[in-house]
C-alpha cells in the first residue's frame, strides 16, 4: 500500500534556510503547491535574492513526470542560491543527478547526513 504523501516547509530562521520535508509517494498536485509554500516563504527571508534550500525525503519510491517539470523550472530560479537534497534511495539520486545536469546548477549536492547538507549551505 502506497504512504499518503506529506509535506512540510519552514523557515530556519537561524541559518536562513528554506528546510523542506517530504514523506509518502509524491504526487503531480502535490508539486505546484510545494512551490506555492515555498515561494511564500522566500519572500520572508532576509536576503531573498540568495536563496538556500534543504530537501529532506523519507520513503519517496519515484517522482511523477510532471512533478519533475516542476522541480527543473524551480532549479532554475535566479534568486536558488544552493539546494541541498538528503534522505534518497538510488532512483531517485539518480533523477536529482538528471535535474542537476539539464539545469546547469553547480550549488546542487545530495547528502547523506542533514548536518552535513547544513554545514555546506552555510559555507
Amino acid at each position: 500500500m502506497e504512504q499518503d504523501f506529506v509535506f512540510d516547509i519552514k523557515i530556519d530562521e537561524e541559518n536562513q534556510i528554506i528546510r523542506q520535508y517530504f514523506s509518502g509517494q509524491i504526487k503531480d498536485e502535490d508539486a505546484i503547491e510545494i512551490s506555492k509554500n515555498t515561494e511564500e516563504l522566500v519572500e520572508k527571508l532576509k536576503n531573498p535574492h540568495k536563496v538556500k534550500i534543504l530537501a529532506v525525503f523519507f520513503n519517496i519510491k519515484k517522482i511523477p513526470p510532471k512533478v519533475r517539470k516542476q522541480f527543473i523550472t524551480d532549479l532554475k530560479r535566479e534568486n536558488l542560491y544552493k539546494v541541498a537534497f538528503v534522505g534518497f534511495n538510488y532512483y531517485v539520486a539518480a533523477l536529482i543527478y538528471f535535474f542537476i545536469l539539464i539545469t546547469n546548477k553547480k550549488k546542487v549536492r545530495i547528502f547523506s547526513l542533514e548536518q552535513e547538507a547544513i554545514e555546506w549551505l552555510n559555507k
